[in-house]
């Protein structure tokens, strides 16, 4: 890795176990190691924000612009996420 100076600059990576507090979709908090049980909820939601939030619909060129639009897809999902309103409710943007 070098510098704005040009100059290389040294970088230390350090990595340590943890142990993650997670919540559970009954409502429980357990403790996991292997945060990759959490893909397919994380795929679901990349998927519901596509088809009913409109995410891949920017087609602007300037990443403040980019930045804002997934923000308000972002919260338009916690929205409807919160409301407990389904995804049959929700129109395509």
């Amino acid at each position: 890795m070098t510098g704005s100076d040009g100059r290389p600059r040294r970088v230390q990576v350090v990595s340590a176990p943890t142990r993650t507090a997670v919540l559970r979709p009954d409502g429980a908090r357990t403790v996991a190691l292997m945060l990759t049980q959490l893909l397919q909820g994380a795929t679901d939601t990349v998927a519901a924000l596509g088809a009913h939030h409109g995410t891949q619909d920017f087609e602007g060129r300037s990443l403040p612009g980019w930045h804002r639009h997934r923000a308000l897809v972002s919260a338009a999902h916690a929205y409807q996420r919160l409301n407990g309103a389904g995804e049959d409710s929700v129109r395509a943007a």
